[in-house]
């Protein structure tokens, strides 16, 4: 299986889309390897590193270097 298309990295300035999950890098973060994931909804974004599955934590913007997401929709599952 191939890795799937993601778009450039984008500045904090610029919001998402739609709602969703997103690589994103915080601030300390300076390679290009190295992400967390992050969700966007409400125009926010919100962290599940502290318990995932459980609930989403509050993920403040000025802590957000920059994000990508898919470059194109996923294919529906049958």
């Amino acid at each position: 299986m191939s890795a799937p298309r993601l778009t450039p990295w984008f500045p904090p300035t610029v919001n998402p889309s739609r709602p969703g999950l997103y690589r994103a890098q915080e601030m300390g973060m300076r390679c290009n390897c190295c992400w967390i994931d992050l969700e966007f909804r409400g125009g926010e974004w919100f962290s599940t590193q502290c318990s995932p599955g459980y609930f989403r934590t509050h993920f403040f913007t000025r802590n957000l270097r920059h994000w990508r997401g898919l470059a194109s929709e996923p294919k529906a599952k049958p």
